[in-house]
């Protein structure tokens, strides 16, 4: 997998160079290196985690299709997510997601203006 990154901007870094994020529009993702990555099942395997107290997730616009790439058999093992939403299409696909693998107390707040209008999600079980 390769990961895109500018040397000069440490803070910023994507698997998706032409949907990568960064702060600043004159800063590009110019560098890569190849890099490994795993699966949150594969993860809670190899780390032999039976529980997962809270899961956050803030991926530029990638959030639900982070979370919903996530195996219910993981989900089942997750008692809280904080996760950021970028519209309010984002926000009902992982709400409706949530609730469907048995979180409760879904809350969600705005944050932002206009086009950079953004939310975080809260929820537990």
């Amino acid at each position: 997998t390769k990961l895109y990154y500018n040397k000069r901007y440490t803070a910023g870094c994507s698997l998706n160079k032409k949907t990568g994020h960064v702060w600043y529009s004159s800063t590009s993702l110019n560098d890569v290196e190849e890099t490994s990555c795993l699966s949150a099942k594969d993860m809670f395997k190899l780390l032999k985690i039976d529980k997962c107290d809270l899961l956050k997730i803030d991926a530029e616009g990638h959030d639900y299709t982070i979370l919903s790439s996530i195996d219910k058999s993981i989900l089942e093992k997750i008692m809280t997510v904080q996760i950021e939403f970028k519209s309010q299409k984002d926000l009902n696909q992982i709400k409706d997601l949530l609730l469907k693998n048995k979180f409760e107390a879904v809350r969600h707040v705005w944050y932002g203006k206009g086009d950079e209008n953004y939310g975080m999600i809260f929820a537990h079980k």
